[in-house]
C-alpha cells in the first residue's frame, strides 16, 4: 500500500491526499473519524484533501453530504493527469530546444563575438 501511495505523489498528489485516496479504495462506506484515526490527520485535513481528490475527479459521492458513501474512481483520472503534465512537458521541452537551437529567438542569449583569426 505504501508504494500506491508513494506512486500517487509521484503523479501529483499531496501526501495527505493520496493516503486518503488509498483509504477510500480500501475502505468503501467509512466515516471522517475512521480515517482521521487510520490516517492520523485532523477533521480538517481529512475534508481538505477530499475536496482535492473531488475536484481532480478521483473520487465520488452518491449524496452532497461525502459522509454517504465515498467511492475512488479508477486509476483512469491519474493517467489523464499524467497525460496532461507530460504534454505540458513536451511543451517546455520543444519551447527551450527551439530556444536553443535558434539564438535570435531567445532574449536572453549573449551574442558571441565574432572572433576571427
Amino acid at each position: 500500500m505504501q508504494s500506491l501511495v508513494f506512486k500517487l505523489v509521484k503523479a501529483g498528489l499531496s501526501l495527505g491526499e493520496a493516503e486518503l485516496y488509498v483509504f477510500i479504495r480500501n475502505n468503501p462506506g467509512y466515516c471522517v473519524a475512521d480515517a482521521c484515526r487510520k490516517l492520523n490527520q485532523s477533521k480538517s485535513s481529512i475534508y481538505r484533501a477530499f475536496k482535492e481528490l473531488k475536484e481532480k475527479r478521483l473520487v465520488y459521492i452518491n449524496h452532497e453530504d461525502w459522509r454517504y458513501t465515498p467511492r475512488a474512481d479508477s486509476f483512469s483520472c491519474v493517467v489523464e493527469m499524467l497525460e496532461q503534465r507530460q504534454q505540458q512537458d513536451r511543451k517546455l521541452i520543444d519551447y527551450f530546444e527551439s530556444l536553443e537551437n535558434n539564438p535570435k529567438k531567445n532574449p536572453h542569449s549573449k551574442k558571441q563575438p565574432n572572433i576571427s583569426h
